[in-house]
């Protein structure tokens, strides 16, 4: 099992931001696994739902590309194609159009992302991953067969040092204002390069899994359904919302990855069945328990099973890429299945998902815990062998961020948690259960 780093947290993306929601002030940095704890209604979801939205930053006009970037283009046209090192001098001119951008445009942005207004004061600060490497971006023209007939592409790429390509995008070349759409296109990459670095293609394309995940799924269909009404008829989405209810009516190919393995995993050990979908062209899903052949509606099924189904048809089918922000995975899980669902985390993240998770179980946090002080273990394969754990379930702690958030008179203050040999503390946690402790203590002594 190869482990994504070792004794180390990386740094991801990394930004900061005022007056989120309850949210007073937050300094983020991501990491493979991320995890915002605290208790309900402190703003995580806020932020949260900002990680999905900075992977998608779009709209940027291209009189704010920096004059070295519309040079490029320029002369692409003029030769039909050409090449650029982007180094971290140039990225830094594409921080600064990010950062103008968000300076001016801050509140439309998140109105569009949240589907509501309230964000009049909101500042999002931004610097460059320390990840970043020199990059080039290039622009050809080619030509491709299709039905005989000989025709002319421009093709856009953008390629890390060491040469493999990032990403790679093509128009006919007698589209209009194709290099202008192929310059849009790579300049989204770029950013995306500069914010994330050389692990920009693992959060590209993140999908989110919210909080009440029954009441999503049986409304299934009446909710896509109004996602398609006249604008001013539908009702409102925030878009990270919007998107989990489109790509969970995909159609439901199942395929053998990763993460498809994790889900039947999951189906085995919790869910002691399978989910599957009708034949509906927007399906119903149905459960089947284990040894039986009769099908269980959603309507129908344990409250664990239709909040734990959204994640297994999107692991199991097209639904997931490599960047997953999950909300409360401990959601109607017994402590038995939570203990379940924290391996599969960590399965997820040794497959090279990345993930961000929201929780305010302490006892969620205290098996990431375990996990991860077994990955640190000396006598870690007699310990595995003896408690029927596989390499694949322990958390390397150089992987892991944890930010808690902390309610105040003022709002809600979030602090990155340092991890101690036990793992990570939870101070607002851990006193509501310390108060806990000394009333029960009280009531046994009285």
């Amino acid at each position: 099992m190869k482990f994504l780093s070792n004794n180390r947290v990386d740094t991801l993306l990394s930004f900061e931001v005022n007056n989120l929601g309850k949210v007073g002030h937050a300094e983020i940095s991501a990491a493979p696994l991320t995890i915002f704890i605290g208790q309900n209604n402190t703003g995580k979801s806020y932020i949260a739902s900002l990680m999905w939205a900075l992977a998608n930053i779009n709209g940027i006009s291209k009189d704010s590309w920096p004059r070295w970037y519309k040079a490029f283009i320029s002369k692409s046209k003029s030769n039909q194609g050409s090449s650029l090192e982007i180094d971290r001098k140039k990225i830094e001119d594409v921080i600064n159009v990010v950062q103008a951008y968000f300076d001016e445009n801050c509140e439309s942005f998140l109105s569009r992302v949240f589907a509501y207004d309230g964000f009049e004061t909101t500042q999002i600060k931004f610097k460059i991953s320390d990840d970043f490497e020199s990059i080039t971006a290039a622009i050809d023209v080619s030509e491709i067969q299709y039905d005989k007939a000989t025709n002319k592409v421009v093709s856009g790429s953008v390629s890390k040092a060491s040469g493999n390509s990032v990403i790679r995008v093509r128009f006919p070349r007698n589209t209009p204002q194709a290099y202008d759409n192929i310059g849009g296109r790579l300049f989204y990459e770029i950013i995306g390069m500069a914010l994330y670095g050389s692990t920009w293609g693992q959060y590209r394309n993140p999908i989110y899994i919210p909080a009440a995940r029954t009441g999503l799924l049986l409304a299934l269909k009446a909710l896509v359904s109004n996602l398609f009404e006249s604008e001013d008829e539908a009702p409102k989405f925030p878009m990270p919302l919007a998107e989990f209810l489109q790509r969970i009516t995909w159609p439901p190919i199942e395929r053998k990855t990763a993460q498809s393995e994790v889900a039947r995993w999951l189906e085995t050990n919790v869910a002691k069945g399978t989910i599957k979908p009708s034949d509906d062209l927007t399906p119903n899903y149905l459960y089947f328990s284990e040894g039986s052949d009769k099908a269980v509606p959603m309507h129908a099924a344990s409250s664990m099973i239709t909040e734990l189904a959204p994640l297994l048809i999107l692991l199991k089918g097209r639904g997931v890429g490599t960047h997953i922000i999950l909300e409360e995975p401990e959601a109607h899980l017994h402590l038995s299945a939570q203990r379940y669902m924290a391996r599969a985390i960590a399965r997820l993240l040794n497959a090279g998902i990345h993930i961000t998770l929201t929780t305010h179980s302490d006892t969620f946090i205290q098996q990431l815990n375990n996990l991860m002080a077994m990955y640190e273990r000396k006598n870690k394969e007699t310990f595995l062998n003896q408690k029927d754990y596989e390499d694949s379930d322990l958390i390397n702690p150089g992987d892991v961020r944890a930010y808690e958030f902390r309610p105040t008179k003022s709002g809600t203050s979030v602090v990155e948690l340092k991890r101690e040999n036990d793992g990570f503390a939870v101070p607002s946690l851990n006193e509501i259960l310390i108060n806990l402790a000394d009333e029960t203590i009280s009531l046994m002594g009285s």
